[in-house]
């Protein structure tokens, strides 16, 4: 045998005043030194070359000796760590002058500390190069034990204090081997124990298959791995203790002396500062994840155990499938840090760790004990089948109900019962099950469960318990050797101790877990994650590997984080808004820019009848707000809005440039007209006509990409969940308003003043410079966004709605509430729940549950397409809804559309001077007066009219939305009539007086002023801060949360219809008047025609959709939502008011 060295350790040997021991022992006679030598062991970490921990493996010596002594010496209480692990090394080293005189035995040295410290941050704050163990019992507080009589009744009266956790470093004595778990290794452990010594206790646990093949992430596990650690910490409840313990055993040449200075090593490596670990997120995320099997290799194996269960003389009725997990982090885990969030997420389960030296750390979070034994009681459960839990009360009580109802469930559930029942009745004279079967709930999952209880025909029978239980039908199956046997065959990879036995043997009481839920984490190499499901007749493979998934979400989910991680999320806010909002501004510029002088750039440049340059002009506008539901589809189901918004912004400069071309280079654009009245002007060519289009094209995609996702984008800066989250994002709500009516304002000045008195070719260029600056601006902020990716199209879930309710059209509905109904609701679902309404009945047969319908393990369709929810029918009622009020309120920007297309041929020839001078205003310039009466009136109308109208109403808003929308459209109906009676007055003046001079192509101008116009514009500037604004309100406030950018996309294409409707009804007035006996309404020469008609007609089609809109009204009912939780109402609330 190798002679063994040891550092000599410098300790301080003038103690004094220390407490005489307290102690409790077993011992027996010394015996003679009649022994063969035995190996010794000892693991030095190559980390640290100095640290070594030196030990030995008890199952080496001889298991039917007893040891010489086994005790526990108590110290008195101090009330800190650090004068603990004092009096301890003083305690260890005062033992050199007194050693107890037996060639075999182990000594427990503990201190009372009069403080609560977590076991697991002491830990935590330890060398991780030493072995390390970790215990925590189950807190079975607010679920009664159901077995008490017999509780009491094996108990006899005892009643210790038992440990809430408990922390090992390092260790006294061992056992591993790589031979199965067997009668003599159990009896090797039991030498170290002694009632008298309930505290010394031996951590470990054992191998799920033993004879199964190791994998090389096991190896330094063995068969089975306990130890007794050195230094022991226990975490009572109000108070704690810091032990240590050694064990000598010199038939395997580790003597007291060997034992007494590795101790003294280990405990020269204990910290006394303790700092609480944070139980949050781990702040780490998943760089990659492996499952072995993959999804296309387990479906193959569930369907290959169902043939075996399904054949006639099978004897099998279950198996357990399980799945390891291979998860790559950006940095690596740390197992206790990991296990403390675990422990905060799991307050009704076992957690454990166990970590042998130089050996990944076996981590887990189980809810399920394998069995505890107290003197003759003992102690089992029956766990089986798994739902998650309801994000209400209601849906919680709901899925419990299914569980309960559920034959597969049942029968699985029962298998495990009934076979815990026949194992206890092998070993106990009688056994108690209570509950038959009822639901244990966790912290997000929810399974079937009972107890059972049995009295034990003698003490020693530990063992017998251990062999008999292990392994379950829950993490195995039934019969067991046969489960095994195919688990051997089918998986492809190494269990280990996972669904293994994990606990402690102690002197007067044994616990052990079922190591589930649980993973294997390695420095560098990530962590294996292990999960399995049950197999029985009528498992389906889809549902199984949700299973998987849910199961293995209880171990990953807000510890490690994942692809996705919040945590990770950085929210810039303000930071990022120079970037939003510049690029908003510029952005605003070159497009508003590009297009609201657009009907004059038709007609003075490409010569153009003002009829076409309008209907070309409303198809432009229909065109670009129609594309936005594209956009919002695209940008929600694939790219994000990050990636629209990119793509958009580019178009949009190409767009502009392109426009800029057609007025730069001569070939692409006809010759200019004479001036003189009569004079014939040459058209586009079919050339210029596909290079004109190909340019508005550009910028249709450009604005149907950046119209319904600008707004969203700069909102996803802010974090919705803080206080200053929420204001930022009302704050930035402001801020778009403001930075586009800026745009619009200094577009129809500035801008519209270059491109119509000084050039086109510059002020076309302004547009495109100001895209480019805007790009530049987005592009640079671009690290610093948060960039949401896409989570599907809300049209997804309208059109399965429609399409199961037609497949499900014969079915008859049973009364007239939700009874009988689907009525699921996800775990993430972050809508607010709606109430069932009575409207649209026909669509609740979607929600009809048919025995076909499969449901999948978190209780949602197994097949979307053949159920739906009545959550998902009633998000689809709110749209249909709001439908017959969209076309009465689109058709408000029919009237809308004729202010900034004819009121500008109106100025055209109209007095455009101000005042006695030359200058005159553009003629596109007039409608900023529409811009500055909606943005005078609507601070007016929020700090003035609402106060004043919530005295007499008692709404928040002082009117409903609707009421808003419809005051404005009376208004449209009174800015049309003005808007008729200033076109006649005007052509009067043209016809009667003077005029001014001719305008271009056009006639005759009148003395009229143009300053006539504003009332006009300025009706309806305050008619759209109505109707427009309310609109938007309405729908943002009417549609589900998850189709607000559906909603606004909406409220774009109500736009564009009203674009469309322009442009057939100029052309079928100009075709049906052109040869009437009155002339026609829409010449060239307004002085000619009868505008004015034109306007009165709007006027009373305005009319008829007012009745309209007031019956559809009348019919409407306002979203009913049920309520939750005050704080998401009252957020939900507070983003309504700052979208509009």
């Amino acid at each position: 045998m190798a002679s063994l060295q040891f550092s000599s350790y410098l300790l301080g040997t003038n103690h004094k005043n220390i407490t005489p021991f307290r102690s409790s022992k077993a011992t027996v006679q010394p015996h003679p030194p009649n022994r063969v030598p035995r190996k010794v062991f000892f693991f030095c970490v190559t980390q640290r070359p100095l640290l070594c921990s030196l030990t030995m493996n008890g199952c080496e010596a001889s298991h039917k000796a007893p040891l010489g002594t086994v005790e526990t010496r108590s110290l008195s209480t101090v009330t800190s760590l650090a004068a603990a692990t004092e009096g301890l090394i003083s305690a260890v080293s005062n033992l050199k002058s007194e050693p107890p005189p037996f060639s075999s035995g182990i000594v427990r040295l503990q201190v009372p500390v009069d403080q609560q410290i977590g076991a697991l941050d002491w830990l935590h704050a330890q060398n991780d190069a030493l072995p390390r163990s970790f215990f925590s019992r189950r807190s079975d507080s607010g679920r009664p034990e159901l077995l008490q009589d017999l509780a009491s009744e094996n108990m006899n009266g005892i009643c210790d204090a038992n440990p809430v956790s408990v922390a090992g470093l390092g260790s006294a004595v061992f056992f591993r081997d790589h031979d199965p778990f067997s009668h003599d290794h159990w009896r090797s452990i039991r030498r170290f124990l002694s009632p008298n010594s309930p505290l010394i206790r031996a951590y470990g646990g054992l191998r799920f298959d033993p004879n199964g093949k190791a994998g090389v992430e096991w190896e330094q596990f063995g068969s089975f791995y306990f130890t007794v650690p050195q230094v022991e910490f226990v975490e009572f409840e109000g108070n704690s203790m810091l032990a240590a313990t050694f064990a000598w055993e010199d038939e395997l040449s580790w003597t007291l002396q060997n034992a007494i200075e590795a101790l003294q090593k280990t405990l020269l490596e204990v910290s006394s500062v303790i700092v609480r670990l944070r139980r949050e997120s781990l702040g780490v995320s998943v760089v990659s994840k492996n499952h072995v099997p993959s999804k296309g290799d387990y479906y193959p194996s569930v369907n290959s155990a169902l043939e075996i269960i399904k054949e006639k003389y099978s004897p099998l009725s279950k198996v357990v499938l399980a799945r390891s997990s291979r998860i790559i982090t950006d940095t690596d885990i740390d197992p206790i840090a990991w296990l403390a969030r675990l422990q905060c997420e799991g307050k009704d389960a076992y957690q454990f760790c166990l970590q042998p030296p130089g050996a990944p750390a076996f981590i887990g979070n189980t809810p399920e004990r394998l069995f505890y034994r107290k003197h003759l009681g003992v102690w089992s459960e029956a766990l089986a089948a798994t739902r998650p839990r309801g994000d209400s009360e209601v849906s919680d009580l709901e899925i419990e109900r299914d569980l309960l109802t559920s034959p597969k469930d049942d029968l699985e559930f029962s298998i495990v019962r009934e076979n815990i029942r026949e194992k206890l009745s092998a070993i106990c004279d009688r056994v108690t099950v209570k509950p038959q079967k009822t639901v244990r709930k966790l912290a997000r999952i929810q399974h079937l469960y009972s107890q059972l209880a049995g009295q034990l025909r003698r003490e020693d029978d530990e063992f017998d318990i251990l062999n008999a239980l292990h392994p379950t039908p829950a993490v195995c199956g039934c019969p067991v050797d046969e489960a095994r046997l195919l688990i051997r065959q089918i998986e492809s990879f190494d269990r280990g101790m996972y669904a293994g036995p994990v606990g402690f043997f102690g002197g007067g009481e044994s616990e052990f877990s079922v190591g589930i839920r649980s993973a294997l984490v390695q420095k560098g190499l990530g962590a294996l994650v292990y999960a399995g499901t049950g197999i029985v007749s009528g498992s389906d493979p889809s549902s199984e590997w949700n299973e998987l998934e849910l199961k293995i979400s209880q171990t990953q989910e807000n510890t490690i984080g994942g692809e996705d991680d919040e945590s990770k999320i950085i929210y810039r806010g303000w930071k990022v808004m120079p970037f939003i909002i510049g690029n908003e501004t510029f952005e605003k510029l070159g497009i508003v820019g590009s297009s609201s002088n657009l009907v004059i750039y038709l007609t003075t440049v490409f010569n153009m009848k003002s009829i076409t340059a309008a209907t070309v002009v409303n198809i432009y506008g229909g065109t670009s707000n129609f594309g936005t539901i594209v956009a919002a589809f695209l940008c929600d189901s694939y790219f994000g809005r990050y990636k629209t918004l990119s793509f958009a912004m580019l178009a949009c400069f190409l767009g502009s440039v392109a426009m800029d071309l057609t007025a730069v280079i001569n070939q692409l654009h006809p010759d200019k007209c004479a001036k003189e009245i009569g004079s014939v002007c040459k058209g586009p060519s079919i050339g210029q006509i596909v290079f004109l289009a190909g340019a508005m094209v550009l910028l249709v995609i450009g604005a149907g990409g950046i119209r319904p996702c600008n707004l969203p984008f700069g909102a996803d800066q802010f974090d919705p969940k803080t206080k200053e989250g929420k204001r930022g994002i009302e704050s930035f709500f402001n801020w778009y308003f403001f930075t586009f009516t800026f745009a619009q304002m200094v577009s129809l000045t500035l801008i519209v003043y270059v491109q119509s008195n000084v050039s086109w070719s510059i002020g076309l260029a302004i547009p495109a410079i100001l895209m480019l600056l805007g790009c530049i601006i987005f592009f640079a902020g671009s690290k610093l966004y948060v960039k949401v990716k896409a989570s599907g199209s809300p049209i997804h879930s309208i059109t399965r709605v429609i399409v199961v309710a037609i497949k499900k059209r014969r079915l008859k509905l049973v009364g007239s509430s939700s009874d009988g109904l689907y009525n699921y609701i996800a775990k993430d679902f972050k809508n607010s729940k709606l109430s069932h309404t009575k409207q649209f009945r026909c669509l609740d047969k979607a929600a009809i549950q048919t025995p076909e319908d499969k449901l999948n393990i978190d209780g949602s369709p197994a097949n979307p397409w053949n159920l739906c929810s009545v959550q998902q029918v009633e998000e689809v009622k709110c749209v249909i809804r709001v439908l017959p009020v969209w076309l009465s309120a689109a058709l408000f920007y029919l009237a809308y559309i004729q202010q900034t297309t004819y009121t500008i041929f109106q100025s055209l020839q109209s007095d455009r001077r101000l005042g006695s001078g030359t200058f005159q205003i553009p003629a596109a310039t007039y409608t900023v007066f529409l811009m500055l009466g909606m943005t005078i009136f609507i601070p007016i109308y929020d700090r003035v009219l609402v106060p004043f109208l919530r005295k007499y109403t008692g709404r928040d808003g002082g009117i409903t939305q609707l009421q808003r929308v419809g005051a404005g459209l009376f208004l449209c109906i009174a800015s049309m009539m003005v808007s008729a009676a200033v076109e006649q007055h005007r052509r009067n003046v043209a016809l009667t007086r003077p005029p001014l001079g001719f305008a271009p192509r056009k006639g005759a101008i009148s003395s009229m002023s143009g300053m006539w116009l504003i009332p006009q514009l300025v009706l309806m500037g305050i008619a759209d801060a109505l109707a427009g604004v309310g609109q938007m309100e309405f729908y943002y406030k009417q549609f589900p949360e998850n189709m607000r950018s559906f909603a606004g996309s909406l409220y774009y294409c109500g736009i564009g219809l009203a674009s469309y409707l322009s442009s057939f009804l100029l052309s079928a007035v100009h075709d049906v008047t052109e040869g009437s006996r009155g002339g026609n309404w829409l010449p060239e020469d307004l002085n000619k025609g009868r505008l004015e008609y034109f306007y009165y007609f709007v006027a009373g089609m305005m009319t008829l959709n007012f009745v309209y809109f007031l019956l559809v009204s009348h019919w409407y009912r306002y979203k009913d939502v049920v309520v939750k939780d005050k704080d998401m109402d009252k957020s939900c609330d507070e983003f309504d008011k700052v979208s509009v």
